[in-house]
Protein backbone atom coordinates (compact mmCIF):
# COMPACT_ATOMS: atom_id res chain seq x y z
CA UNK A 1 0.00 0.00 0.00
CA UNK A 2 3.11 2.33 0.33
CA UNK A 3 4.34 1.46 -3.12
CA UNK A 4 3.16 2.29 -5.95
CA UNK A 5 3.84 -0.32 -9.36
CA UNK A 6 5.16 0.45 -13.03
CA UNK A 7 2.86 -1.33 -15.26
CA UNK A 8 3.23 -1.97 -19.03
CA UNK A 9 2.55 0.49 -21.01
CA UNK A 10 4.10 3.27 -18.89
CA UNK A 11 4.40 6.55 -20.63
CA UNK A 12 7.40 8.60 -20.24
CA UNK A 13 6.32 12.15 -20.59
CA UNK A 14 8.50 14.58 -21.99
CA UNK A 15 9.20 18.37 -22.85
CA UNK A 16 8.41 18.94 -26.13
CA UNK A 17 11.66 21.28 -26.48
CA UNK A 18 13.67 18.26 -24.71
CA UNK A 19 17.51 18.38 -24.95
CA UNK A 20 19.73 15.26 -26.38
CA UNK A 21 21.41 14.58 -22.80
CA UNK A 22 17.24 13.92 -21.44
CA UNK A 23 16.15 11.92 -24.63
CA UNK A 24 19.53 9.68 -24.09
CA UNK A 25 18.28 9.31 -20.43
CA UNK A 26 14.72 8.74 -21.53
CA UNK A 27 15.90 6.14 -23.84
CA UNK A 28 18.00 4.10 -21.42
CA UNK A 29 15.17 4.52 -18.64
CA UNK A 30 13.10 2.52 -21.27
CA UNK A 31 15.09 -0.11 -22.06
CA UNK A 32 15.99 -0.53 -18.66
CA UNK A 33 12.73 -0.87 -17.87
CA UNK A 34 12.26 -3.67 -20.78
CA UNK A 35 15.14 -5.64 -20.28
CA UNK A 36 15.21 -5.64 -16.39
CA UNK A 37 12.01 -4.93 -15.60
CA UNK A 38 9.83 -6.71 -18.35
CA UNK A 39 7.86 -3.36 -18.38
CA UNK A 40 7.03 -1.45 -21.52
CA UNK A 41 7.26 1.89 -21.65
CA UNK A 42 6.97 4.52 -24.71
CA UNK A 43 8.51 7.90 -24.66
CA UNK A 44 5.71 10.68 -25.37
CA UNK A 45 4.70 14.21 -25.21
CA UNK A 46 1.42 13.44 -23.34
CA UNK A 47 0.04 11.18 -20.98
CA UNK A 48 -1.92 11.34 -17.42
CA UNK A 49 -2.52 7.76 -16.26
CA UNK A 50 0.16 5.11 -15.95
CA UNK A 51 3.20 7.58 -16.79
CA UNK A 52 6.49 9.40 -15.27
CA UNK A 53 5.82 12.98 -16.09
CA UNK A 54 9.44 14.49 -16.69
CA UNK A 55 10.22 18.27 -16.73
CA UNK A 56 12.69 21.06 -16.32
CA UNK A 57 11.82 23.35 -12.98
CA UNK A 58 14.58 25.62 -11.41
CA UNK A 59 12.42 25.81 -8.12
CA UNK A 60 12.82 22.35 -6.75
CA UNK A 61 13.53 23.66 -3.23
CA UNK A 62 16.77 22.30 -1.90
CA UNK A 63 17.34 20.03 -4.56
CA UNK A 64 17.96 23.38 -7.00
CA UNK A 65 21.37 23.47 -7.74
CA UNK A 66 23.79 21.30 -10.76
CA UNK A 67 21.79 18.10 -11.46
CA UNK A 68 19.32 18.04 -8.72
CA UNK A 69 16.15 16.27 -8.66
CA UNK A 70 12.88 16.14 -7.41
CA UNK A 71 11.10 12.83 -7.77
CA UNK A 72 7.13 12.88 -6.01
CA UNK A 73 5.93 9.05 -6.35
CA UNK A 74 2.28 9.25 -5.22
CA UNK A 75 -1.56 7.44 -6.03
CA UNK A 76 -2.32 9.50 -8.63
CA UNK A 77 1.26 10.21 -10.15
CA UNK A 78 4.88 9.71 -10.43
CA UNK A 79 7.15 13.00 -11.60
CA UNK A 80 10.82 13.41 -11.96
CA UNK A 81 11.59 17.60 -12.22
CA UNK A 82 15.55 18.11 -12.72
CA UNK A 83 17.14 21.44 -12.04
CA UNK A 84 18.88 20.79 -15.40
CA UNK A 85 19.11 18.19 -18.08
CA UNK A 86 21.78 16.28 -16.26
CA UNK A 87 19.50 16.64 -13.20
CA UNK A 88 16.60 14.65 -15.12
CA UNK A 89 19.37 12.16 -16.07
CA UNK A 90 20.60 11.54 -12.50
CA UNK A 91 16.88 11.10 -11.47
CA UNK A 92 15.79 8.40 -13.78
CA UNK A 93 19.48 6.42 -12.94
CA UNK A 94 18.04 6.90 -9.36
CA UNK A 95 15.09 5.35 -10.44
CA UNK A 96 16.81 2.36 -11.67
CA UNK A 97 18.73 2.29 -8.58
CA UNK A 98 15.91 1.87 -6.62
CA UNK A 99 13.83 -1.17 -8.69
CA UNK A 100 17.53 -2.29 -8.53
CA UNK A 101 16.90 -3.22 -5.01
CA UNK A 102 13.25 -3.80 -4.65
CA UNK A 103 14.07 -5.94 -7.67
CA UNK A 104 10.91 -5.17 -8.81
CA UNK A 105 9.42 -2.26 -10.58
CA UNK A 106 7.98 -1.09 -7.78
CA UNK A 107 8.89 3.09 -6.08
CA UNK A 108 8.06 3.90 -2.39
CA UNK A 109 5.47 6.69 -2.20
CA UNK A 110 6.65 10.16 -1.31
CA UNK A 111 9.24 12.76 -2.12
CA UNK A 112 12.88 12.43 -3.17
CA UNK A 113 15.11 15.44 -3.52
CA UNK A 114 19.04 14.98 -4.38
CA UNK A 115 21.22 17.37 -5.73
CA UNK A 116 25.29 16.83 -6.82
CA UNK A 117 27.52 17.00 -3.69
CA UNK A 118 30.14 18.58 -5.65
CA UNK A 119 31.13 19.30 -9.64
CA UNK A 120 32.91 18.53 -11.72
CA UNK A 121 33.36 14.49 -11.41
CA UNK A 122 35.93 13.22 -13.48
CA UNK A 123 37.75 10.37 -14.77
CA UNK A 124 40.06 8.82 -17.40
CA UNK A 125 38.95 6.24 -19.26
CA UNK A 126 39.70 2.83 -17.75
CA UNK A 127 40.37 0.72 -21.03
CA UNK A 128 43.33 2.96 -22.47
CA UNK A 129 44.13 6.54 -23.79
CA UNK A 130 41.05 7.80 -25.84
CA UNK A 131 38.94 4.56 -25.43
CA UNK A 132 35.60 5.46 -24.27
CA UNK A 133 33.21 2.43 -25.83
CA UNK A 134 29.61 3.28 -25.66
CA UNK A 135 29.11 1.08 -22.43
CA UNK A 136 31.93 2.44 -20.29
CA UNK A 137 30.54 5.93 -20.69
CA UNK A 138 26.84 5.03 -20.07
CA UNK A 139 27.93 3.69 -16.67
CA UNK A 140 30.27 6.67 -16.11
CA UNK A 141 27.05 8.90 -16.39
CA UNK A 142 24.79 6.22 -14.49
CA UNK A 143 27.52 7.04 -11.90
CA UNK A 144 27.03 11.20 -11.55
CA UNK A 145 30.85 11.50 -13.75
CA UNK A 146 30.29 14.83 -15.52
CA UNK A 147 34.26 15.13 -17.12
CA UNK A 148 36.23 12.77 -18.63
CA UNK A 149 40.07 13.43 -18.97
CA UNK A 150 42.03 13.31 -22.28
CA UNK A 151 46.09 13.13 -22.45
CA UNK A 152 46.50 15.66 -24.99
CA UNK A 153 50.07 15.11 -24.73
CA UNK A 154 52.21 12.29 -25.65
CA UNK A 155 53.74 11.28 -22.23
CA UNK A 156 57.42 10.95 -23.66
CA UNK A 157 57.85 13.63 -25.85
CA UNK A 158 56.47 17.54 -25.82
CA UNK A 159 54.41 16.77 -29.20
CA UNK A 160 50.97 17.14 -29.14
CA UNK A 161 48.78 14.14 -30.16
CA UNK A 162 45.96 15.17 -32.56
CA UNK A 163 42.20 14.16 -31.86
CA UNK A 164 38.74 14.54 -32.83
CA UNK A 165 36.62 16.91 -32.30
CA UNK A 166 34.31 15.77 -29.08
CA UNK A 167 30.78 16.94 -28.81
CA UNK A 168 28.59 15.56 -25.77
Amino acid sequence: SDEAELKNGLSLVVPENAGNVVMTAVRDFADYLFTSMKVSAMITEHGDKNAIKISLNQDIEEASGYMGYRITVSDESITLEGYDERGIAQGLYYLEDLMNMRKAPFLKKGVIKRKSLFAPRFTHSPFGMFEYPEAALSLMAHYGIDVITLWIKDGFTTQRNDFIDLRL
